[in-house]
């Protein structure tokens, strides 16, 4: 299922704001927005996202992700966030897709 969320939803750099129903979205650049579940992989606590840091964050045992990736940077998690395909069309409405599927 497609979910879309209007461009200027997305808020700049340094922001996030939830899509999906356990996703979150992240805009890198003008023209680049990464979106991943919003589930720690460790033991499924809510990460955060920390602008100081460029980081997601997981306050439960303080597993930490990069920002841009989802790859694990510290912390007990060992595999990296949940990616979720995003699509930015012409019109500038971004659509996420779904899951990504795991390598």
């Amino acid at each position: 299922m497609m979910h879309e969320v209007h461009r200027e939803a997305i808020p700049a750099r340094a922001h996030w704001s939830r899509i999906l129903h356990k996703g979150q979205t992240l805009r890198i650049s003008d023209t680049e927005v990464v979106a991943f579940s919003q589930k720690c992989t460790h033991l499924g606590c809510v990460v955060y996202y920390e602008a100081d840091e460029h980081r997601w964050h997981c306050p439960c045992h303080e597993g930490n992700f990069d920002a841009e990736t989802g790859d694990v940077i510290s912390g007990p998690p060992l595999r990296p966030l949940g990616r979720i395909d995003v699509e930015t069309r012409d019109d500038g409405m971004i659509w996420a897709l779904g899951r990504s599927q795991e390598t």
